[in-house]
């Protein structure tokens, strides 16, 4: 990675040392590179179930948001999807707060520390968290609490109306992969 972008010696060490987790490391490297190129982050864990919407592509900076009307909610904003044109402010803002977290720590003190930094940010920015387009995370978390519900040709079309962007997890439970459930339509189809 490091000809595409370079992460700060301190840092660089402390991936060599091992006093930093290899997730946060990752962490890092997405920031560098979206601040740098742009582009969008879709973690592994993502189903798409349709293309993404031309205000999404178009957008200068998007994320989903935490459930509306949450107040001081540090965790607004998740980093599992990240829309970002090239060289964006709020996106450098996430980074270099990110790296000045890990320049001067050893540990993470939250497992959400990058959401909480997107929430810092866009806190700080409102003029930018004003004209995002909302569009709220609940829905795209539903379809992984039923994944083991049986199949229905309505329920699958009533979630595909909620997003296309369905958040899921590699820590499943393997009880869902039965006959009939919609998970096991999901691998199938």
């Amino acid at each position: 990675m490091g000809e595409y972008v370079q992460l700060p010696k301190t840092i660089e060490k402390k991936k060599k040392e091992g006093s930093i987790s290899l997730a946060a490391y990752a962490d890092l490297m997405r920031f560098s590179l979206l601040s740098y190129y742009g582009g969008i982050w879709i973690d592994a864990t993502v189903y798409l179930t349709d293309y993404l919407s031309e205000e999404i592509l178009n957008s200068d900076f998007w994320t989903f948001q935490n459930t509306l009307g949450l107040l001081d909610n540090p965790v607004l904003y998740p980093a599992w999807f990240i829309r970002v044109k090239r060289g964006n402010d709020i996106m450098t803002q996430i980074r270099n707060i990110a790296f000045a977290y890990w320049e001067n720590n050893k540990y993470v003190v939250e497992y959400l520390l990058p959401n909480i930094i997107f929430t810092l940010v866009l806190n700080m920015n409102p003029n930018v968290k004003k004209n995002m387009l909302y569009l709220n995370s609940d829905y795209s978390e539903y379809l992984v609490k039923v994944l083991g519900d049986e199949y229905t040709e309505e329920k699958i079309e009533w979630i595909k109306k909620m997003t296309s962007i369905h958040k899921i997890t590699y820590k499943l439970d393997p009880t869902i992969n039965k006959k009939g459930s919609i998970y096991r339509y999901i691998l199938e189809h």
